[in-house]
């Protein structure tokens, strides 16, 4: 008896899906077309292969290729790649992983294969274009600015070696002109600088540190030798901000501070995050030596640790202070202190100092007789300033104060380690008329700093021994601001 001709049509359709889908010997369990005639085999999608995939007696009909960032077909029994989509490129020249670089964000291949950016440019829109600087953090012979993509870039002696060490000389790394420091696991939004070490804030709320070890700058459980790569400094938290005395590095968690670092003259070493509990969460964190400032949210000012002498209008102890409440003549909005003495920006844009006024720190308008850190001042206004936008107090000891407004620099105090002049009682114009300034860096104990001017164009002044003004090379002392390479 001839088989009915669809019964033979199935039989086909079931050797065909046996040699391009074998089963293995060992699977002796039932299929659907062992013994579902009416549901048929159940045979999976189409790929491009060379084999019938679907069971249809077709090999590779109507296949779909997807390959990333790209167009592709499938030509004997491959992928392959006929066009990119826009914004993409194959700069390998290998189908299997399609157009694999985002040409219109890739800073290696920015609008096409190869097109590098310069290392102070980001790539948006297949255009390489200056990034902005968000940050600039300056240590006792190295700068760092924090770009606005994430990323660090450094210059000077930026590897260092340890602070007391029986061959200070050259350190690990140095260049005289800008290069990136790579190591993090995230894009980092926030710098802050001991004298010969830096740390960096992560998106992810960690923190990364490198250079000098000898005082437990890097808070890694040990004092030791420089490190030259970011390391991970251990929190038991994610934080929101950083701060620095110059000795020592803080961060901030809400009303949690963790310090570590030079802990004292007498003490041993923050060798790991200390924690302090204050009662608010704090907005910022400064402070000299072993001695810290918090700013609070709502304006008010706390100290704690060892206080050197001024930071409280007073001499200093060598005692570990808790957090006690300092009054000044208005919400703070940040502080910056030096030795002997801090001074604040106001909410009102005024600035208030206090401390020592042997060199006119006070800005009172006097200046004290030599008296030699023996007499101190409670906080008071700078005569005559209002309008500032940022403060620093920066320098070699007799340190000086600069504020910041919208087209001028004006300093008061000792001016002679990072400007050219005598003493200051008063504020005094500093820099010639720059126009527009976007910010301006120094800190303490450091003799050169930085001005950020429109579009994100950086000049630096002052030693230049260890090429910390990023100018290519070392060189003697500058007196003028001098644009550093790339950012201008």
């Amino acid at each position: 008896m001839t088989k009915p001709a669809l019964w033979m049509g199935t039989a086909l359709l079931l050797a065909s899906c046996a040699e391009s889908h074998p089963r293995p010997p060992t699977d002796t369990e039932p299929i659907d077309g062992d013994v579902r005639a009416d549901a048929g085999p159940v045979c999976p999608p189409e790929a491009c292969d060379g084999r019938d995939d679907d069971c249809d007696g077709v090999v590779d009909e109507e296949v779909t290729c997807s390959l990333p960032g790209a167009s592709s077909s499938c030509v004997g029994a491959r992928c392959i790649l006929t066009a990119c989509a826009l914004g993409f490129a194959d700069c390998d020249g290998a189908s299997p992983n399609g157009c694999e670089v985002v040409t219109s964000t890739d800073r290696e291949n920015c609008g096409a294969c190869g097109a590098v950016c310069g290392l102070t440019e980001t790539c948006e829109a297949s255009t390489c274009v200056r990034e902005q600087v968000v940050d600039v953090r300056i240590g006792h012979v190295f700068t760092c600015a924090l770009l606005g993509s994430g990323r660090v870039l450094c210059w000077g002696f930026v590897g260092t070696t340890d602070r007391f060490g029986p061959t200070p000389g050259p350190f690990p790394v140095q260049s005289a002109a800008p290069f990136e420091v790579t190591g993090f696991p995230d894009p980092v939004v926030e710098l802050a600088e001991s004298t010969l070490a830096i740390s960096a804030l992560t998106s992810a709320g960690e923190v990364w540190s490198w250079g000098a070890n000898d005082i437990g700058e890097l808070g890694t459980g040990v004092v030791g030798p420089a490190v030259v790569a970011p390391v991970r400094t251990p929190l038991p938290e994610p934080v929101s901000s950083l701060g620095s005395t110059g000795s020592a590095v803080g961060a901030i968690a809400g009303s949690t501070v963790y310090v570590w670092g030079y802990s004292g003259a007498d003490r041993p070493r923050f060798t790991t995050a200390r924690a302090v509990t204050l009662p608010a969460p704090a907005l910022a964190l400064a402070g000299a030596g072993a001695g810290y400032l918090a700013t609070l949210g709502d304006g008010t000012c706390l100290t704690f640790g060892e206080l050197p002498n001024g930071m409280r209008g007073e001499l200093g102890d060598r005692s570990w202070r808790a957090p006690e409440p300092y009054s000044l003549p208005g919400r703070a909005v940040s502080a910056s202190c030096g030795g002997p003495g801090c001074c604040a920006l106001l909410e009102s844009t005024e600035v208030a100092c206090w401390g020592s006024n042997q060199h006119g720190e006070l800005g009172s308008g006097a200046i004290d007789p030599i008296v030699w850190d023996t007499v101190f001042h409670a906080p008071s206004l700078v005569v005559g300033l209002s309008g500032v936008r940022a403060l620093r107090i920066m320098g070699l000891h007799p340190h000086a104060v600069c504020a910041l407004r919208d087209e001028d620099v004006l300093c008061w105090g000792g001016l002679g380690s990072v400007f050219s002049g005598d003493d200051a009682p008063s504020p005094v114009p500093q820099l010639g008329a720059t126009g527009p300034i976007v910010n301006l860096f120094g800190a303490p104990f450091v003799r050169h700093a930085c001005l950020l001017l429109p579009g994100s164009r950086l000049r630096c002044w002052g030693d230049n021994e260890a090429g910390q003004l990023g100018i290519g090379a070392s060189s003697e002392r500058m007196t003028e601001p001098v644009p550093v390479l790339g950012f201008e």
